[in-house]
């Protein structure tokens, strides 16, 4: 039995437009673990004004494979795991960054749990 279809490219409303008006043109800073320290936006925009960065995950692992099918879709453009069992999975963004994670799947109806 499928418990949750996971897809890529969902329609979920955003509270903020994504990362615009810029480009990775600044000076890099090697002591910097923030993905964004060389990112320089245009001199009209309002820095002030929040913006979504999104960053896939490079790699994801979990405790119970035979749980979700096509895991390993998550770090391709076109991510569609179908979880179809109990399990933990693991996302490895490969940078440490202030951020929320967000699911978005037509069909889920179950608690999510982080820690």
């Amino acid at each position: 039995d499928v418990i949750v279809n996971l897809t890529g490219g969902g329609k979920a409303p955003e509270p903020y437009p994504t990362l615009s008006d810029g480009d990775f043109t600044g000076p890099s800073v090697s002591s910097s673990p923030d993905p964004l320290v060389q990112f320089q936006w245009s001199p009209h925009v309002n820095v002030s004004q929040m913006q979504i960065y999104n960053l896939p995950p490079v790699s994801v692992s979990t405790d119970v494979p035979a749980s979700f099918q096509n895991i390993q879709s998550i770090t391709t453009n076109n991510p569609m795991v179908t979880v179809v069992g109990v399990g933990n999975i693991m996302f490895d963004f490969g940078v440490e960054s202030a951020a929320w994670l967000e699911f978005d799947s037509p069909d889920i109806d179950f608690v999510i749990l982080s820690g």
